[in-house]
């Protein structure tokens, strides 16, 4: 069963509520440690807009209802819209709505819960670690991404290339991978392939991963978001989306 979380006023604005778990963290002395979600999301975004040939009707007033109808449609006729829609494995849906007389604005936020931490992913010392249990399949390896600093941007930058467009968790950097069994080692590694120094996972799902990410880290100051990744009956899923700001 998806959990539906929604809310609106009376001006013709809902707002959906991201990440129920979401936790800000800033520390001072000039580092910045932010972090966000601890398990996976993905977004659908679908607006309407009436375009007008000639003079503007300015008593024209379209239903908010069936404005989101076509929202919905064109989501479901789009494949990689649907494919998000009917995903198997997410568990809660948030959704955003803002519309006028004729303009509808839709998001659809995904969310998947499979991840408990204890100890939440943290770059210290050069060092990622991490610990807690995952509630479904069997760990595999850790990725992480990387996107510059958030900077400020005008309604005219985020209406142009490559703003305007879906977003991603970011530029791939690196892996962190389990330390192979006595007798065996990894060959033709990347620089930015690491071998976890703390790679402690139980058949419960009970982990504690910890790994030096000094390389990967020389992709310089920003986000790095760490996602977590389990096999469930040979399908690989991410099951956390956890960035880390790094200033």
């Amino acid at each position: 069963m998806i959990e539906f979380h929604i809310d609106c006023d009376n001006t013709g604005y809902c707002w959906f509520f991201e990440c129920a778990y979401a936790i800000i963290r800033l520390k001072r002395h000039g580092h910045i440690l932010m972090t966000f979600c601890t398990g996976y999301r993905n977004e659908n975004i679908f607006k309407t807009e009436t375009i007008w040939y000639g003079d503007k009707d300015t008593s024209y007033e379209r239903d908010p209802k069936e404005m989101l109808e076509q929202a919905e449609e064109g989501l479901m006729a789009s494949p990689g819209h649907r494919r998000n829609i009917l995903n198997k494995w997410h568990k809660k849906v948030s959704l955003g709505i803002a519309y006028d007389e004729e303009r509808l604005d839709l998001v659809q936020h995904f969310e998947g819960d499979y991840v408990d931490f204890s100890i939440l992913p943290t770059i210290l010392d050069s060092n990622l670690s991490m610990t807690g249990r995952a509630t479904i399949g069997t760990i595999k390896n850790v990725t992480l991404y990387y996107d510059p600093l958030p900077q400020p941007l005008s309604p005219e930058q985020l209406g142009a290339p490559p703003y305007d467009n879906a977003y991603s968790l970011g530029e791939y950097v690196g892996v962190i991978l389990s330390p192979p069994a006595p007798g065996y080692h990894y060959t033709d590694l990347s620089p930015n392939d690491v071998v976890a120094t703390t790679w402690d996972i139980e058949s419960d799902g009970l982990f504690s991963i910890k790994a030096d990410v000094s390389l990967i880290l020389n992709t310089g100051n920003g986000v790095y978001t760490v996602v977590l990744w389990v096999d469930i009956g040979g399908e690989y899923v991410g099951i956390s989306n956890y960035s880390i700001f790094i200033n």
